[in-house]
């Protein structure tokens, strides 16, 4: 399993969308016990940036993270452990249905966040 490869696509996925938040707390904590949480945190709010401004840079943005991890690697074999515990919470992240809010409106039943839905049309 080629770690870094799997780990940057989880986190440039998870930086462009809903879920970057706990991403970057994800990152965070467990990028702390290896010594890099304030580049790790900083190269993720730029990803978000670059994802927000331009979609199409995700492609580059996962090659500059694989780049990043594989030198992280290089400098730490040891931190091969970590790098998979934060990337099964990432997937475990990514794996979760998004949330969603269901309401009433006189008696047809309408989900956001989800597809809607009319009982009795």
């Amino acid at each position: 399993m080629d770690i870094p490869i799997l780990l940057a696509n989880s986190i440039v996925q998870s930086a462009g969308g809903d879920l970057y938040k706990q991403c970057r707390k994800i990152l965070g904590q467990n990028f702390e016990r290896l010594g890099f949480r304030q580049k790790a945190v900083a190269d993720l709010d730029a990803t978000a940036k670059r994802l927000r401004k331009n979609p199409e840079v995700r492609a580059a943005e996962v090659d500059r993270w694989i780049y990043q991890l594989k030198r992280l690697l290089d400098s730490n074999p040891s931190a091969e452990t970590e790098l998979n515990g934060v990337y099964e919470e990432l997937v475990h992240l990514l794996s979760k249905p998004a949330t969603s809010q269901i309401g009433f409106a006189g008696r047809d039943q309408y989900n956001i966040g989800g597809d809607a839905t009319f009982p009795g049309r």
